[in-house]
């Protein structure tokens, strides 16, 4: 099977058409062995039917000569149809094609830190030939899942619902770090493929898959490719803006397809709008949403608000989100503005000296008014200067070390801290008592035998 394959990747003519007709009658072959094996309820032999149907995927993605992959790609088309059964749209067969398509389009990274676990690691970037095949029309879908029939109808969209069970990716560090990864470009333990769709619309080598792609996030109302434009759209605000707007702020094609979108953002759930969604609403001059985000997110959004007003982004987005932080009601979003404030963060210090915003919790504010420097309004509260010392036991070593960074920068002076309470009687470590004897069995005292 080896120079069946080598042959059609390499070949052209008569020679390259045969071999590729080779292995695709044995990759129908084989799938009606395991269909009416499956039928008569026994578990069949997985790794036989890949082997078959990874030569014909390779050929789809790499055969030099276009009949040559437009037969392996009618095959495919096949084995995914009939793998499909009469109803359900994620079946085995399904998910071995999704899957393999994924494991044959990684190509090595080259742009990864040294040392780093995505040295190595592959990109996942579909190639134009998988595209075509992921992108073909299929409007008659019997699945009873809803989200199966989003729009557009295309095969992509019944391969997102393949179960997280069966589209586990390759290669997976054993110590997988979210904090420290590059998600738009990793391949990660249960990674929502979402995400790699997005990616290769953004950042594929083929300007062709680039545009199918783009054309297709333009009009999807699928849940999952949404939810993947609005994490892309927060990560970029966030690490690299210019993925958005261009140096005369102007908007890219990534978001050019995150303003046209009609079903952008999504619509809120039971307990509010996410941040990421608001964050989008508010990119699109959606500033009433922000009034609509759950109080668990608002913390997240403030912190959004805070980057976007002092990063490169449009002048009436980052007035916008200036004002929005000024209008922040009671809650986490207010919190987390006041704790950047204290952290030193100018444009949310600019913010809480304009509207007065105090931490909720009245041990807090005493180091709140003097670490961001409201000497005027510090002195009013505390003129003796004894509410940090009395309050000083719930301060954290982080507050302490702030307080004691704007005392040495100002001249200020700043109050001791608190010496932590001694431990109480019956939590005293009692030094070890010396027993007679070696170190043999326990209880003897010493080691046995007499000796």
């Amino acid at each position: 099977m080896r120079w069946a394959e080598r042959r059609a990747l390499d070949g052209s003519g008569v020679g390259a058409r045969i071999a590729v007709a080779y292995l695709c009658l044995r990759m129908q072959a084989l799938t009606r062995v395991w269909l009416a094996i499956r039928r008569e309820g026994w578990k069949p032999y997985r790794y036989r039917w890949e082997r078959c149907v990874l030569p014909v995927l390779r050929v789809l993605c790499s055969a030099r000569d276009e009949r040559v992959a437009g037969a392996a790609g009618t095959a495919v088309q096949w084995a995914w149809d009939h793998g499909a059964g009469r109803s359900w749209c994620s079946t085995e067969p399904r998910s071995w094609i999704w899957n393999g398509l994924w494991d044959l389009t990684a190509v090595p990274r080259k742009n990864s830190q040294p040392g780093s676990w995505l040295q190595g690691q592959p990109f996942l970037d579909l190639p134009y030939p998988a595209t075509q095949f992921l992108l073909c029309p299929k409007p008659d879908c019997r699945c009873p899942d809803s989200l199966c029939r989003s729009m557009p109808q295309v095969q992509l969209i019944a391969a997102l619902q393949i179960p997280v069970g069966d589209r586990a990716f390759p290669y997976r560090p054993a110590d997988y770090d979210p904090a420290s990864t590059h998600w738009l470009n990793a391949a990660k333990p249960q990674e929502p493929p979402s995400r790699f769709v997005v990616n290769s619309a953004m950042r594929s080598a083929d300007p062709r898959t680039r545009r199918a792609l783009a054309e297709l996030l333009r009009t999807t109302d699928h849940p999952d490719l949404l939810k993947a434009l609005e994490d892309t759209f927060v990560w970029a605000l966030l690490n690299e803006a210019s993925l958005l707007w261009d140096a005369d702020r102007q908007p890219t094609e990534l978001m050019q397809i995150l303003l046209e979108n009609p079903h952008l953002p999504r619509q809120p759930s039971r307990y509010g709008l996410s941040a990421q969604s608001a964050a989008l609403g508010i990119a699109r001059n959606r500033f009433d949403l922000a009034r609509h985000v759950d109080d668990d997110d608002s913390g997240g959004l403030a912190r959004i608000l805070l980057h976007a007003a002092a990063g490169p982004v449009p002048p009436a987005l980052a007035d916008g989100c200036r004002r929005l932080l000024r209008e922040l009601g009671p809650g986490r979003g207010r919190e987390a503005l006041c704790e950047a404030a204290i952290d030193g963060d100018s444009e949310a210090r600019a913010a809480v000296a304009d509207t007065g915003y105090l931490p909720a919790d009245p041990a807090f504010i005493p180091l709140f008014l003097f670490c961001t420097e409201q000497w005027d309004r510090y002195e009013q509260l505390d003129p003796e200067g004894l509410l940090l010392s009395e309050h000083g036991c719930r301060y954290s070593y982080r507050d302490w070390h702030r307080l004691e960074a704007v005392a040495s920068r100002t001249g200020r002076s700043a109050p001791q801290r608190p010496k932590p309470p001694p431990p109480a009687k019956d939590e005293r470590r009692e030094p070890p008592r010396y027993r007679h004897g070696g170190t043999g069995t326990a209880g003897t005292g010493g080691f046995g035998g007499g000796f």
